[in-house]
C-alpha cells in the first residue's frame, strides 16, 4: 500500500492504494466513476481512455504509483450544469454514438486533441483516435463528429439534429445523451450491497474427458464463498438456442469439446479471492484427440467429437438438370475459396450481474439480443417458473449476433439462487475470445456457367462449414449458405450443397450476415471473372442477371415488392463515374484498381417459423407516454426508428414518447434480434399498435369529457381540445391511465422445398422461405503496390437497399459500420487456433480496423419501398459487410492481374499471386 494525493475533475485526492492496482479499477471501484469502460486491459482498445495531464492516457495499464499529483479528467467531469460539453454535442448530433460503449473513450481523444488544437485536419483527428477502437460506426460520423465540436469551439455556426422527427427524418436519438455522459446503464456499471464476484475455471484441454475436479484446495481459501460444479446445477445441465447440448459446466465423466468448456464456478467476497481460488482448482483429465479445423474434418479421422460423421446440418438446392445446362454453356468458371474464422470483438465484454429480491424473484442484468428466449435458458438451467426471473436488461455494448446465447450469464443467477446475494461476473477480454461464438470459416468449391451474351445459366457449389463444438445456431448459418451460395441472381439451374461440421474448436454462432458472407465472396470474383472473359462491364452482367419483382431465386422463391439490386447498381455506377479519376497511382510500381460486387440477405426468420414482434403503449397516471418493445439495443437505434414511428401514426410528439425495450415481462417479446428483422417485425408491431393506441385515446377523451372532438391536437406537454391545453398527466386523471397491445404477425413463409423448380399451379408461398431481402452493391477504388504486395483502399461507394429510411443518419451508420467491418474482414481480421488453442487471443492480434484505416466512403441510401414493411421500410444492418471482400479481390484483380481467392487478403498473399503469375 502506498499513499499518493491527485485530483479528479477538480476535486482533490489523498488516499492510501494497492500500488499495483490500475487506475481504471480504482476510478469504477472506488469512485464510482463508471464512464471509463473496460473493454480489454492491454490498452488495445481505448474505451479506458482519459486525460491525465493534458494528455489522453489509457487508464487500464497506468498504475496507481504513477498517478501522484496527476489532474485527471474523466468523462464524468465533462458537462458543466447540465450542458454538455461541445465534444458530446458533436457525438449526439452526427451519429456518432451507436452502442455507446467506446463513446467515452473517444470523446476524451477529442477533447486532448481539440484541447490543444481547434482546427485539426482529418488526417490528424485519425493520429489522435488511431488508439481508439469502434465496431459500431465505422468512424465515419466520429471523424464528423469531432470537427463539429472543433467549429462550435471556434464559434462557427453548426447544424444540429432536431429534437422531434417521425418517419424519414433523423432526430436526437433516444439514448445518445446518456452514452454521452458516460452513464452507468452497462451489466459491469451494476452494484449492489453484499455482492458477490464469481469466476469461471475453463478446462485445460480442448478435447478431453474429465476424470476428477477437486475444489478443496480453492474452498480454504480465504474469501471463498462457494465453488460450484456440475452436480449443483437444479435443472437442464446445458443450453442453447436450438439444441441444448452445451454444458453449463462439464462434471467429472464428462467430455470437453473445447478449450472454453467451463468446469467450475467460484463465487467470492471480492474478485482477487475469486481469481485466486480459480488456480487452486485441480482437475484430472483423459486427454484425447480432437478435430482442429473444417480441413480436419474432410479428411478420413477415427475421433469422434458427437458421433462418426460429425455433420451437424446439410442443406441442398436442386433445381433443373445442372449437369446438363453446363453443357449448354458457353463459358465456365470453377474454383476453390476460403473464407476465415472471425471474432465479434464487440467493445463490451460479456457481463452479467443478478440479484434475488424480497419476493424471491431473481433479476438478471446482462446484455443479449433477445429476452424471452434469454430467460427460458434460465428457467431451464435454474428449473423456476417464469415468475421467478426477470430479464432486467441493459443495454448492449455491441452484439453482431455474438449475444444470443450466455457465456457466464447462467452460473451468475445459479450463485445467487443457490446463496440469495448479488453476484457479478465479468470475462476478461482473453475469456471472451476463448469463450465466445464466432463467424463460421468455410471452404467453398463454386463453378459458375453462362451464355455468350452474359447470362448466368448454370451453378454448382458447395459449402463445407467449421461449426466449432456445439451447435449454436449453425443450421440456420448453413442453410442460408446454401441458399445464397449463387448471389442475387435469377438463374435457371442450380445444385448446392452446405454441410456443417463439428470440430473441437469454439461454436459458430450469429455473426453479422449469417451465412450469406462467406459464398459472396467467391461468387463474386467468379462473376468477375466471367464480365472479364465476355468483356463485359462488371456493373452490365449484374444487371442483365439481378434478382427483381416477378423473377425466380435458386430456391424457387419468386420475388416480391422492394427488390432494390438494379437500383444500387446503377446509383453506384454513377458515382463511381463521378470521382474515379480522382485517383492517381502515388508512386512508381503502383497501380490503381476498382471492383465491384453485390449481394443479398434475407430480412427474417422465414422458413415457416414464427417469426412475430409484439408492442405496447401505454399512458401512465403522471402524464408520461410509454412504447415498450421486445428488440434488443445493440446500437442500431431499435428506440429512436420505434418512437419515429410511434409519433408517425399517433401525432404524439417524438420527444414525448419514452421508450424501454426488452424487459420481462414488462415488454412484449420480440423474438431475437437477429436476422435483420426487428425494423420489419417490431417496427410493424409499433406501428399497429401506435394506431391502436390513438383510437383508444380519442375514444377515452370523447368517452371521459362527453363530446367527440373533430380535432385534437398532440403537443409535448399535451393535448390541446377547443383550443385548451390539457397535460397528459391532467388527461390520464380524468380519463385514466391505460396500456394497449398489438402483435404483429408477418407474411407467411414456407420450408426450404425438396425440388426448387415451381410446377404450373403450384402454390407461390410454398418456395417463399423469406418474407423479404435486402440487396447491396459496392463499387471500390484501391492502390496496389506490384513489388511489395501492399494495397490501400481509397474510396468505397456502399448503396444498400432498405426499403424506406425511417431514419436516414442511422441508416447510414449502419452502412458505414457494415462496410468497415467488411475492410476487416477483407484485409486482416482472423481468429485463429491452433490445435483447437486460440492464437488470436487479444484484440491486436485480431486485427481490427481502426480510424487510420477509413477509406473516403460514399454511402447512398436505396429506397425502393416494399408493400408489407412499416411504411416500406426493412432491415438492412448487416448486409453492407458482405461486398467488401470480393470487391477487394477484383479491385486488386483489375489492377495488376492476379486473384486472391482466400482470406484475409493480405499482402503476402497478393505477391505470392504476383510471383505465382511470373
Amino acid at each position: 500500500m502506498i499513499k499518493t494525493s491527485f485530483i479528479v475533475n477538480g476535486k482533490s485526492y489523498e488516499v492510501e492504494v494497492d500500488e499495483n492496482q490500475n487506475l481504471l479499477n480504482y476510478l469504477r471501484d472506488e469512485l464510482q466513476l463508471y464512464g471509463t469502460k473496460n473493454g480489454c486491459g492491454k490498452a488495445q482498445c481505448g474505451a479506458c481512455t482519459l486525460i491525465i495531464n493534458g494528455d489522453a492516457k489509457r487508464a487500464c495499464t497506468i498504475k496507481m504509483s504513477k498517478v501522484e499529483g496527476a489532474v485527471i479528467e474523466t468523462i464524468e467531469g465533462l458537462s458543466k450544469g447540465g450542458e454538455l460539453h461541445p465534444v458530446q454535442v458533436g457525438f449526439v448530433n452526427t451519429g456518432a454514438i451507436q452502442c455507446g460503449f467506446c463513446t467515452p473513450g473517444m470523446i476524451m481523444s477529442a477533447k486532448a486533441l481539440l484541447d490543444k488544437n481547434l482546427n485539426p485536419t482529418k488526417a490528424e483527428i485519425q493520429n489522435a483516435l488511431k488508439f481508439n477502437i469502434c465496431r459500431c460506426t465505422g468512424y465515419v460520423a466520429i471523424i464528423d463528429a469531432v470537427e463539429m465540436a472543433a467549429k462550435i469551439l471556434r464559434g462557427e455556426d453548426v447544424t444540429y439534429l432536431p429534437t422531434e422527427g417521425g418517419v424519414g427524418t433523423s432526430p436526437i436519438g433516444k439514448d445518445v445523451v446518456q452514452k454521452a455522459l458516460g452513464l452507468p446503464i452497462y451489466a459491469e456499471d451494476r452494484e449492489f450491497p453484499n455482492m458477490m464476484y464469481g469466476k469461471i475455471k475453463y478446462t485445460d484441454y480442448p478435447s478431453a474427458i474429465v476424470k476428477k475436479i477437486d475444489t478443496s484446495k480453492a474452498e480454504a481459501l480465504e474469501g471463498v464463498i462457494r465453488i460450484l460444479t456440475e452436480q449443483d446445477i437444479p435443472g437442464r445441465k446445458g443450453y442453447g438456442l436450438l439444441n441444448p447440448h452445451q454444458p453449463v459446466m462439464v462434471g467429472e465423466g464428462g467430455k470437453v469439446r473445447y478449450i472454453g468448456d467451463p468446469i467450475a464456478t467460484v463465487l467470492a467476497e471480492n474478485i482477487k479471492a475469486a481469481e485466486a481460488a480459480v488456480k487452486l482448482i485441480e482437475v484430472e483429465y483423459e486427454v484425447l484427440d480432437g478435430v482442429w479445423s473444417v480441413k480436419d474434418a474432410l479428411q478420413d479421422k477415427k475421433f469422434e467429437i458427437w458421433n462418426k460423421d460429425d455433420i451437424t446440418s446439410h442443406t441442398k438446392i436442386r433445381r433443373g438438370d445442372t449437369d446438363k445446362a453446363f453443357e449448354e454453356c458457353d463459358l465456365i468458371v470453377e474454383n476453390d475459396f476460403y473464407t476465415p474464422n472471425i471474432e465479434h470483438a464487440y467493445m463490451e465484454i460479456e457481463s452479467c450481474v443478478t440479484n434475488m429480491d424480497k419476493n424471491g424473484v431473481i433479476h438478471v442484468h446482462m446484455s443479449h439480443q433477445g429476452a424471452y428466449d434469454m430467460r427460458n435458458m434460465f428457467l431451464k438451467t435454474l428449473d423456476l417458473t417464469e415468475d421467478k426471473v426477470i430479464m432486467d436488461t441493459c443495454p448492449t455494448g455491441g452484439g453482431f449476433g455474438g449475444k444470443e446465447e450466455p457465456t457466464i450469464h447462467l452460473q451468475c443467477a445459479l450463485g445467487t439462487l443457490l446463496t440469495g446475494r448479488p453476484c457479478k461476473i465479468v470475462m476478461t477480454r482473453e475469456e471472451s475470445i476463448m469463450v465466445s461464438t464466432k463467424r463460421h470459416a468455410e471452404i467453398l468449391h463454386m463453378k459458375y456457367g453462362a451464355k455468350s451474351d452474359g447470362t448466368l445459366h448454370a451453378f454448382k457449389g458447395r459449402a463445407d462449414v467449421e461449426c466449432g463444438a456445439y451447435d449454436s445456431l449453425s443450421g440456420p448459418v448453413v442453410f442460408r449458405s446454401g441458399v445464397t451460395m449463387n448471389g442475387p441472381y435469377s438463374i435457371p439451374f442450380a445444385h448446392t450443397d452446405s454441410v456443417g461440421h463439428y470440430t473441437n474448436t469454439p461454436p459458430g454462432g450469429a455473426f453479422r450476415g449469417f451465412g450469406s458472407t462467406q459464398p459472396c465472396f467467391g461468387t463474386e470474383i467468379l462473376v468477375d471473372e466471367i464480365a472479364r472473359k465476355l468483356n463485359m462491364d462488371p456493373f452490365e452482367i449484374r444487371m442483365k442477371n439481378a434478382l427483381e419483382d416477378g423473377k425466380e431465386g435458386i430456391t424457387g422463391q419468386t420475388m416480391g415488392t422492394g427488390i432494390g439490386l438494379k437500383k444500387s447498381l446503377i446509383m453506384v455506377k454513377e458515382q463511381l463515374e463521378k470521382v474515379k479519376d480522382l485517383y492517381q497511382p502515388s508512386g512508381p510500381n503502383k497501380k490503381i484498381g476498382i471492383g465491384v460486387a453485390s449481394s443479398y440477405k434475407n430480412v427474417g426468420i422465414g422458413i415457416g417459423l414464427h417469426d412475430g414482434a409484439g408492442a405496447k403503449m401505454e399512458l401512465k397516471a403522471d402524464g408520461t407516454i410509454m412504447l415498450k418493445h421486445g428488440a434488443a439495443s445493440m446500437g442500431q437505434g431499435p428506440d429512436t426508428t420505434f418512437a419515429q414511428i410511434a409519433a408517425t401514426v399517433t401525432g404524439i410528439p417524438y420527444s414525448k414518447i419514452e421508450v424501454i425495450n426488452n424487459i420481462t415481462p414488462e415488454c412484449p417479446d420480440g423474438e431475437e434480434t437477429t436476422a435483420s428483422r426487428q425494423t420489419f417485425v417490431s417496427g410493424n408491431a409499433t406501428k399497429g399498435c401506435g394506431e391502436k393506441f390513438k383510437a383508444e385515446m380519442v375514444k377515452k377523451i370523447e368517452a371521459g369529457f362527453g363530446k367527440k372532438y373533430d380535432l385534437i391536437e398532440y403537443k409535448k406537454d399535451g393535448v390541446i381540445l377547443e383550443g385548451k391545453m390539457i397535460t397528459y398527466k391532467e388527461l390520464a386523471s380524468k380519463i385514466g391511465s391505460f396500456e394497449v397491445e398489438y402483435e404483429y404477425i408477418p407474411p407467411k413463409t414456407s420450408p426450404l422445398n425438396q425440388i426448387n423448380v415451381p410446377k404450373v399451379g403450384d402454390d407461390p408461398v410454398e418456395y417463399k422461405i423469406h418474407y423479404s431481402y435486402t440487396f447491396a452493391t459496392h463499387a471500390l477504388i484501391l492502390e496496389v503496390d506490384e513489388v511489395t504486395g501492399e494495397y490501400k483502399i481509397l474510396r468505397i461507394i456502399a448503396a444498400n437497399d432498405l426499403g424506406t429510411a425511417i431514419n436516414p443518419l442511422q441508416a447510414e451508420g449502419q452502412i458505414a459500420g457494415g462496410v468497415m467491418m467488411g475492410v476487416g474482414y477483407a484485409r486482416g481480421e482472423e481468429f485463429v487456433t491452433k490445435e483447437g488453442r486460440v492464437v488470436t487471443d487479444n484484440l491486436a492480434k485480431l486485427k481490427l480496423p481502426k480510424i487510420t484505416d477509413l477509406p473516403d466512403m460514399d454511402i447512398i441510401l436505396v429506397e425502393e419501398p416494399q408493400l408489407e414493411g412499416p411504411f416500406g421500410a426493412k432491415g438492412m444492418g448487416e448486409l453492407p459487410v458482405n461486398p467488401v471482400a470480393p470487391a477487394v479481390s477484383n479491385a486488386i484483380f483489375d489492377a495488376i492481374g492476379v486473384r486472391v481467392r482466400s482470406l484475409p487478403i493480405t499482402k503476402d498473399k497478393v505477391l505470392d499471386a504476383i510471383n505465382n503469375r511470373k
